[in-house]
């Protein structure tokens, strides 16, 4: 658990929604599409930033936790979310959740910012805490293919910058690696189901907690 001291999104957190709102909000209604659309009720964010994608949720019904390492960012959420949402400072590579606790969780664009060893272990733990049956919802970039592909991904990075050198470093690295795609692969798992995003620089990933794919039209 990290302090103020060591808080990396202590300056970024009053901006984020800011620069993040207008181009994630399809990202995020596409998400609650999927888990309404699956018939799950409880529902884990994971690294939930200043908690857009679970008042979302919340708002639609579902049962919701969320956990994020930055104490700047959980206090933006707790302060504009309704009380029903539990919210904990915690590291999701050591979520303290009985295993399978939920019906389904939530990685919205934070594996990019991670190590690649960090990657695997939040993975393996929002596994762990993922019922059978139930779903890992990830949403995060793909390599940019084409020309306007590629000149969107100018305005992606300029924000990835502004969340600060080592964050960046690591989403620079992610997407020359081919993003979701590779990450899939490294699962064991085929991308079959893919939701494009910031024109064909981000995807949605939809796998079964028990390492199945889920097939969704």
């Amino acid at each position: 658990m990290e302090t103020d001291s060591g808080d990396r999104y202590r300056r970024l957190a009053p901006l984020y929604d800011g620069l993040t709102a207008p181009f994630l909000w399809s990202v995020r209604s596409d998400i609650r599409r999927i888990v309404q659309e699956c018939g799950y009720r409880t529902v884990l964010d994971v690294c939930c930033g200043t908690g857009r994608m679970a008042m979302m949720l919340h708002g639609s019904g579902f049962s919701v936790s969320a956990v994020d390492l930055s104490p700047s960012m959980l206090a933006r959420a707790r302060k504009n979310s309704p009380p029903g949402i539990r919210y904990f400072l915690e590291d999701a590579a050591r979520l303290h959740f009985q295993t399978a606790s939920f019906d389904c969780a939530i990685i919205s664009f934070a594996l990019h910012e991670m190590n690649p060893s960090k990657r695997m272990h939040v993975l393996a733990e929002t596994s762990r805490v993922t019922r059978k049956g139930g779903a890992i919802i990830v949403a995060d970039y793909i390599r940019p293919r084409g020309m306007l592909a590629n000149g969107f991904r100018a305005v992606v990075n300029i924000v990835e910058r502004i969340a600060g050198k080592d964050h960046h470093a690591n989403y620079v690295t992610f997407v020359r690696e081919g993003g979701l795609e590779p990450l899939a692969a490294g699962l064991g798992m085929k991308l079959t189901v893919r939701r494009r995003a910031f024109m064909d620089n981000a995807a949605v990933m939809v796998i079964e907690a028990n390492g199945t794919p889920r097939t969704l039209i």
